[in-house]
């Protein structure tokens, strides 16, 4: 599978970056895009229920790695391939990216949708699937 859908490009992220980084001093007085970022991604899935990862597509594995990196326990299991694929170029980026995604989706697919066409052609698809995340979800 070549893995090229929904891969944004180097670049086209910097406006959002720079432009959330000054919304958030001025309705928050911080400036840590990231810090901040990740504290809402992870009262999402608090809030919304631990599959609600799903929302965040092939994006998911690139965010977790921001995720566990600052602390929160998300557990180790990783698709290095796609999350190298999906990183941005800073986390700040990464964040933006799956953030922008998380709303394409939401308005796109169906909630907890975990399958995704990444080579645009309808064939082979990734299915998102994190044993950790899935794990966490109460039975």
């Amino acid at each position: 599978m070549q893995v090229d859908g929904f891969v944004i490009e180097p670049g086209a992220l910097d406006s959002l970056v720079i432009e959330t980084v000054e919304n958030l001093k001025k309705n928050t007085g911080r400036s840590d895009l990231l810090g901040h970022g990740l504290g809402v991604v992870w009262r999402r899935l608090q809030r919304n229920g631990m599959a609600r990862y799903r929302d965040y597509g092939p994006f998911w594995f690139a965010l977790k790695d921001e995720l566990r990196r600052a602390g929160y326990p998300v557990g180790d299991e990783t698709d290095p391939v796609i999350a190298a694929r999906y990183r941005g170029s800073s986390g700040a980026h990464t964040l933006m990216a799956a953030d922008t995604f998380r709303l394409y989706s939401l308005s796109t697919y169906a909630v907890g949708t975990n399958r995704f066409d990444l080579d645009g052609d309808g064939g082979e698809a990734f299915m998102l699937f994190d044993r950790d995340m899935e794990e966490a979800m109460p039975v």
